[in-house]
């Protein structure tokens, strides 16, 4: 599984991160495009996974809490 994520997200980011290879290189940043890879994918990704894992994983998918008992339900009175 770890290989085919290498072998499919290596050629993605060279082509999401060419432009920014280009942009550096013409700004005279002595990067390559294998340490801007490196970059993107030990920060970038680790953060976007915290992020996710914190706020969006946790909501939708918490475990159920105990049933409401009778003295927490709200009775209304009909007059």
């Amino acid at each position: 599984m770890i290989a085919i994520c290498v072998l499919v997200g290596v050629p993605l980011l060279n082509l999401i991160l060419s432009p920014v290879f280009a942009k550096s290189h013409a700004a005279g940043i002595p990067f390559d495009l294998s340490t801007l890879i490196v970059i993107y994918t030990l920060h970038i990704i680790p953060i976007l996974a915290l992020v996710h894992n914190f706020f969006w994983s946790r909501i939708p998918l918490q475990q159920a809490g105990p049933p409401i008992g009778p003295e927490e339900t709200i009775i209304e009175e009909i007059q």
